[in-house]
């Protein structure tokens, strides 16, 4: 990729007229599509993002971008707007100022923006419109235009002089709509739409990259993004116009084909001789480069290999299957638990370090869910989730290499933050010194959602004294109000000696469960093994805790339920099963003890020390 790379997005989703409808797309459009094109170990441009502006600026900003560039840049115009034209059928596009009735000086004309791609001395364009010009199409979808408007036949005008070239994609005809991913949904959980969302996948995942040369040109991103637009909406046609010298290439891949390089005929030789001992000499040195740095080198002697373990006799496949086993895709854990997330949060990241040579190592990661965010780094993987929909997700990544793949799988809890909502009948002062004469001396706290009396009787089932002290213990920085209690201030009664009660009793609560949790086995007379198990592995979700609780099932069903008959029988037998499980329940009380912090946390009672 030589010279500059620039990209300027232009996206509006809100609008002065209320004539033109409130999109949701555009500013997920503008977010991912600039990640993708910013990113530069993909696109590698520099990106200018322009949201709900009016529409002297947006031409303005076009018309710097074009002027500015050099001979050797490329230059990337992408719109995501509502699409409009004139009475007498010319384009435009709509900014946030934009009046229908005044499209002359309150849009974008399609004639503007061609003048200033003509003018320009970029040798390559890419226009990426992502606008929709034609009638309706079922219910429940955003449309962003009205009437007909030929859009490629705007920017026709034969090639660029000097050598240069430019490409129009649009994300439909001139008779179709550009959808927005089916039904409306509420802010948090806005998309790119169809369109944008498979630019920004093929460029991303490496998927556009049809050849694997490791480079996504315009046509291959064309004809990615045509496949998935008809595959999500078969009446949605992308569109394109290119006159273009050459190939460009948009952005790199990570998913270059490493091609094997056959072996030398020497060592080829050795290999397919009839003499044993040539041919383990021959696995030997096919071993040496299969682990070296040369791709194609190692690739061959892997395929040698496999051939070698197929057709040879044991004592020759024998070294030769244990040398195939080493460059495996190994990816160091199997498992991402990323445990719970406030929803809204910054996603939190894992890495994963791939293990083994080279070739082992040379994959190419996929995730299952649009959630899981992943990308490859010089030591293996970083991994990231989305924190916008609440929920237990799982979901998995696939590790894809030349000797074969591996799987990781991906859980995160993502919980809604609670907030305290203010009382609908707060009390007045005099209600609340009535109420306080009525039940006696009380401390009351007071936060920023309104004062919540401690001390006040509740319903019938104490549930107004349990919801106000679960509002105090919630409250961030509660502020004291004066105590009625003589003698002693409010802060006092609230803290004790210098602790907060409601701090202690959750961690003394804390402790005294986990420790019952980790003592069941033992409390139980092991009649309850299993049970502290199978509640750590529907908490954690992780399968070697589903294993350990699969076991001590399996051993509570072996000699608990002998153990009850046995006990229960009027022979007056030893109950030999009693103590065989009274000694396992004591191991498992110790392997509890053990997954209690994960499970509970730290679990621990509070120290005497005052905090800090």
């Amino acid at each position: 990729m030589t010279g500059r790379r620039r990209a300027l997005i232009i996206t509006c989703d809100e609008y002065a007229h209320e004539g033109l409808r409130r999109l949701r797309a555009p500013a997920a459009d503008a977010e991912a599509l600039s990640g993708v094109l910013g990113d530069p170990q993909i696109g590698a441009f520099d990106v200018r993002v322009m949201h709900n502006e009016v529409a002297h600026i947006v031409q303005g900003e076009i018309e710097d971008i074009f002027s500015e560039s050099r001979a050797d840049d490329v230059v990337l115009l992408h719109f995501s707007c509502h699409g409009l034209k004139s009475e007498s059928g010319e384009l435009f596009f709509a900014a946030r100022d934009t009046r229908p009735d005044r499209l002359g000086s309150t849009a974008v004309s399609a004639d503007f923006v061609q003048r200033c791609m003509r003018q320009s001395r970029a040798r390559s364009i890419v226009l990426l419109l992502d606008c929709c010009y034609g009638g309706a199409f079922g219910q429940g979808v955003s449309v962003r235009a009205s009437g007909n408007a030929h859009v490629l036949d705007s920017f026709l005008g034969g090639k660029l002089p000097g050598g240069r070239g430019r490409a129009v994609i649009t994300a439909s005809s001139a008779m179709e709509y550009a959808f927005e991913e089916g039904e409306l949904t509420d802010d948090q959980s806005r998309r790119p739409s169809v369109f944008t969302s498979a630019v920004v996948e093929g460029l991303a995942t490496g998927e556009a990259d049809r050849d694997e040369d490791g480079w996504v040109s315009l046509n291959e991103l064309y004809d990615y993004v045509f496949d998935r637009v008809q595959e999500r909406n078969p009446h949605q046609t992308p569109g394109r116009d290119v006159e273009m010298q050459g190939e460009l290439y948009l952005a790199r891949s990570q998913r270059m084909r490493i091609r094997p390089l056959p072996l030398p005929p020497e060592l080829e030789a050795a290999r397919t001789n009839s003499n044993m001992y040539a041919r383990l000499g021959a696995v030997n040195e096919l071993h040496a480069r299969l682990l070296g740095n040369d791709l194609p080198a190692a690739l061959g002697a892997h395929g040698a290999l496999m051939e070698t373990v197929r057709t040879d006799t044991r004592p020759v496949a024998g070294p030769a299957e244990q040398a195939i086993r080493e460059v495996s895709v190994r990816p160091a854990v199997t498992e991402l638990h990323f445990g719970r997330v406030a929803q809204g949060t910054a996603p939190p990241h894992r890495g994963v370090q791939l293990l083994g040579p080279p070739l082992a190592r040379a994959c190419v990661p996929q995730a299952s869910q649009q959630w899981i965010h992943v990308s490859q780094t010089d030591h293996g993987l970083d991994i990231a989730v989305d924190t916008i929909q609440t929920g237990s997700l799982h979901g998995s990544i696939t590790v894809k290499g030349p000797t074969g793949e591996a799987v990781i799988s991906v859980d995160v809890d993502v919980f809604a933050q609670q907030r305290i909502q203010p009382d609908e009948n707060p009390m007045t002062d005099t209600q609340r010194h009535g109420r306080r004469e009525a039940s006696g001396p009380i401390a009351s706290t007071s936060g920023a959602s309104g004062s919540i009396p401690l001390g006040v009787p509740g319903n019938a089932n104490g549930g107004g004294r349990v919801r106000a002290l679960l509002a105090v213990l919630r409250a961030p920085t509660p502020t004291v109000t004066p105590s009625v209690v003589p003698g002693k201030t409010t802060n006092q009664l609230l803290q004790g000696d210098g602790k907060k009660p409601s701090t202690r009793a959750k961690r003394w609560g804390l402790a005294i469960r986990s420790t019952l949790w980790a003592l069941m086995p033992t409390l139980s007379a092991g009649l309850l093994l299993p049970v502290p198990f199978v509640h750590a592995a529907f908490r954690l979700h992780g399968r070697k805790l589903w294993t350990i609780a699969s076991c001590y099932t399996i051993t509570w069903l072996g000699l608990g339920i002998p153990a009850i008959v046995i006990g229960s029988s009027p022979s007056g037998e030893a109950p030999v099963p009693f103590d065989i499980l009274a000694t396992i329940s004591w191991i498992s009380t110790v392997h509890a003890f053990k997954l209690r912090r994960r499970v509970f946390g730290s679990g621990k009672p509070p120290t005497d020390s005052p905090p800090c």
